[in-house]
């Protein structure tokens, strides 16, 4: 009986003698930003979504990777958001109108580490982007960027230049649409320590 004691307390201490954290994303805090380019010149053009889902490990994860490689993410294009409704209005039929998923592009986040982390996405193909990763005061950024001629989007590319050719000219006089879209993620995240059993043990002589 003694030893059965002895070895359950153990146990105990063994499990808990660290403390432990547990990374997880603020709800609601997470934003897509996509940047377009025009002209020859490359004058930017930027938009967010307003409708994200974001889906996380059920009670935190204990490492920040960890927390990453869960998260699962899908996107209302539909609540594409430039500020301006009537160019919400071309990129919803020009770009989005030709997504075979309609109204919906989704993906899930892996092989994160701290420099880095690949997105794999699910747009018109199941595609791979890697993307640029960094955390700050509680937020995590990727950033990267989609080129859509190389990703099974060409026909959003030509329907977007040919919608915007009159809108795209610049001061050279010539009509550009850029296929590269830079992409920015990003959410909030906390992460929450509750004591070990020796910072619990200190606190009763403290």
């Amino acid at each position: 009986m003694k030893a059965l004691l002895t070895l359950s307390i153990m146990l105990i201490a063994t499990s808990s003698w660290a403390e432990t954290c547990l990374h997880s994303i603020k709800p609601g805090t997470q934003k897509v930003t996509w940047t377009g380019y025009k002209f020859t010149e490359k004058a930017p053009v930027s938009g967010t979504f307003d409708k994200i889902i974001f889906t996380q490990k059920n009670g935190g994860a204990e490492s920040m990777a960890e927390l990453i490689n869960s998260i699962e993410f899908v996107i209302d294009t539909n609540s594409t958001n430039t500020g301006n409704a009537a160019r919400d209005t071309t990129l919803k039929k020009s770009i989005f109108g030709f997504l075979k998923n309609e109204n919906t592009i989704s993906g899930k986040f892996k092989n994160a580490t701290q420099l880095d982390v690949v997105a794999d996405l699910v747009i018109n193909e199941e595609m791979e982007l890697k993307l640029k990763l960094e955390s700050d005061k509680g937020r995590l950024v990727a950033t990267g960027a989609l080129d859509l001629l190389q990703n099974g989007l060409k026909k959003s590319y030509d329907s977007v230049h040919s919608a915007c050719k009159g809108l795209h000219i610049g001061e050279d006089g010539l009509s550009k649409t850029w296929s590269t879209v830079d992409i920015k993620i990003e959410a909030d995240y906390e992460v929450k320590c509750s004591k070990g059993l020796m910072d619990s043990i200190k606190s009763w002589f403290s």
